[in-house]
């Protein structure tokens, strides 16, 4: 009988357990959507007494480009975050749950979309956007449906960066291209 009972008391000890069990990572990937470069970020547990190290060890993060930041889990996912940019002027922000919003943009918010306006003569009858520097321009953001003179439609920009080049197409065939363009500044683009 003292086997049974020592065995039933190891049994419940070894599934009261949980193997395997892990820390939720609050890993996170930051953008700098800001017209400078970021110089140095610090990202610690909101407990932290100090910044603790840069994390971007010496290498800047230019606007427009993001770059992933590795945090221990055990710290958890509440973290404060400090960006110091090229020109010495630092940004906070405090009490960021990383687990649930694992993009943390520096700078105003990203666009959701590219408000383009036709003032031309012309129909555009293709539009593309694609992150700057693709030499592929992706899909057709009119879903067959053409930008009439005078008309001005919303379209979903891809994911990412916040340059970005532009093609419109007129129903001649004439492609319209801007290059280059920081559309997290300024999501509104006029034609021609």
């Amino acid at each position: 009988m003292p086997r049974l009972v020592l065995l039933v008391a190891l049994l419940a000890l070894v599934t009261a357990v949980p193997t395997g069990a892990r820390e939720p990572d609050p890993s996170f990937t930051v953008l700098n959507n800001t017209p400078l470069p970021a110089a140095r970020i610090f990202a610690s547990p909101v407990a932290a007494p100090d910044w603790g190290h840069d994390r971007l060890a010496g290498t800047p993060l230019p606007p427009g480009a993001a770059r992933a930041i590795r945090l221990d889990p055990r710290g958890g996912c509440l973290i404060d975050l400090r960006a110091v940019q090229a020109d010495g002027a630092p940004r906070e922000l405090r009490g960021i749950d990383t687990c649930a919003t694992p993009r943390v943009v520096l700078g105003p918010p990203l666009p959701h979309a590219l408000l383009l306006e036709n003032r031309g003569r012309q129909a555009v009858t293709l539009a593309y956007v694609s992150p700057a520097g693709q030499r592929d321009w992706g899909m057709d953001r009119l879903d067959g449906r053409p930008l009439l003179p005078g008309a001005t439609m919303r379209l979903p920009l891809p994911p990412g960066e916040c340059i970005f080049d532009v093609r419109a197409v007129t129903g001649r065939g004439v492609p319209l291209d801007r290059r280059g363009l920081d559309l997290c500044i300024q999501p509104r683009l006029v034609l021609p």
